[in-house]
Formats: structure tokens, C-alpha cells, sequence
């Protein structure tokens, strides 16, 4: 069998830039439960839910876009890089640190 990676671009479904920080990515999370509560839309809130895991936090999002398969895609990879963390300034190497300190 063939099995194909399903692409799940967490930055899609909240609906946001690379370069959204902590808090922009909180807001949002928490505007589109809102809009896709688990009683009325269970599909949309695990999505919603899984897309917010992976960008919480600055060690998440790295991980993310280091190791989801979806963001390996060379370009994928430079697109999101360009425009998240060059433009952010966000050193690298300060977040492999903080999330070893976790």
C-alpha cells in the first residue's frame, strides 16, 4: 500500500502568519473555539485543538516545522522560515534552549 502524508498546516487552520507570536496565536485559538465549540463542530475542535499543540509555544512550533513531515517540503520549509522566524528575529538557538530547559 501507498500511504500519502494527509497535510495538516496548523498556521491554515487557526488562520494565521508564521510570524504570529504567543499571543496572537492564543487569541485566535480561543476566537475559533468559539466559533467550532465540540458539541456543535467535534471534527472542526480536534482540528482546531491539534493546530493550537503545535504552536503554543515557541518550542512547539519549532519542533513543528523542524519535524512535521508537511513542513520537510524544502519549500514549505523556506517559506515559513522567511517569514516567521527571520522576520521576528527569533534566534534559533535561544529556542532549542528554552525548550531544553523545560
Amino acid at each position: 500500500m501507498n500511504f500519502e502524508p494527509v497535510q495538516f498546516d496548523p498556521f491554515d487552520v487557526l488562520g494565521l502568519e508564521p510570524s504570529a507570536g504567543e499571543e496572537e496565536i492564543r487569541q485566535r485559538y480561543l476566537e475559533k473555539v468559539k466559533a467550532h465549540p465540540p458539541d456543535r463542530d467535534p471534527e472542526g475542535f480536534k482540528s482546531i485543538q491539534r493546530a493550537y499543540e503545535k504552536l503554543k509555544d515557541a518550542p512547539s512550533r519549532l519542533s513543528t516545522i523542524l519535524f512535521d513531515p508537511y513542513f520537510l517540503d524544502p519549500e514549505t520549509f523556506k517559506r515559513y522560515f522567511s517569514e516567521g522566524y527571520q522576520r521576528n528575529r527569533i534566534p534559533l538557538l535561544d529556542i532549542l534552549r528554552s525548550a531544553r530547559k523545560q
